[in-house]
This record gives structure tokens, sequence and C-alpha cells, in this order.
């Protein structure tokens, strides 16, 4: 029981991040900002109070796939 809770509590964090990442991606595309997502990932790991491990899997997907749709989408989180 205790492991579901922890699958299920991983799981939101991704797709958390999955909304929060789909957002910039509409932002950059309706406001021509070109945002490099994966940058996006590094900055957050290397030095905001968001760091995450796995924004070393989402900086591997936005490297993988520069136009990740969505980070779902990547082999990785699905």
């Amino acid at each position: 029981f205790v492991e579901q809770i922890r699958k299920t509590l991983y799981f939101s964090k991704i797709i958390s991040y999955a909304q929060g990442f789909a957002q910039y991606k509409v932002a950059s595309s309706e406001y021509g900002w070109d945002l490099q997502l994966g940058e996006i990932a590094k900055i957050f790991r290397g030095g905001c109070i968001i760091r995450a491990a796995f924004l070393e899997n989402i900086m591997d997907a936005y490297d993988r796939n520069p136009n990740l749709e969505n980070l779902l989408l990547d082999a990785y989180f699905q």
C-alpha cells in the first residue's frame, strides 16, 4: 500500500511538471519567445527552489526531442 502511494505521488509530480512545461511551450509559441525547455529544466536543476532529481530526465527528454509536445510523450515518462 505504501509503495502504491509513493508511486502515485511521484506520478502526480511528473504530471505537474508536464503541465507546467506544456504551458511554457504554448506561451513560447504564442508570444514568439523561442523558449528552450531543456535549458529551463537545467536552470531549475542548477539553482532554483525547484531541484527535483527527475529534472535531469526532463533535460534528457528535451535533448532527445527539442520539439516534444508533452513530457508524457517521452519514453522515460511513459
